[in-house]
């Protein structure tokens, strides 16, 4: 079977941050998908205003935030 995702579009204003992510970093959070999605959307707020121009240092606190003991790449 073939699964098409939609096509969505959407024009952040200067300044907005856009998140992606997939659904396996909420499955490693070994929560429910509604409390590892309330836990990402709490870890992307809070950014640092002073690291929220950077993408790396946004990626590295929500990965650290929401993932404390690091990723388990045993299964890559």
């Amino acid at each position: 079977a073939c699964w098409e995702a939609p096509s969505v579009e959407f024009s952040p204003a200067p300044g907005e941050t856009v998140l992606l992510y997939t659904d396996g970093l909420l499955r490693r959070t070994g929560d429910a998908m509604d409390r590892a999605f309330a836990r990402l959307h709490s870890a992307a707020a809070s950014v640092p205003k002073s690291d929220r121009h950077d993408p790396a240092a946004v990626a590295d606190h929500v990965l650290r935030t929401m993932l404390p003991d690091g990723l388990d790449r045993s299964d890559s």
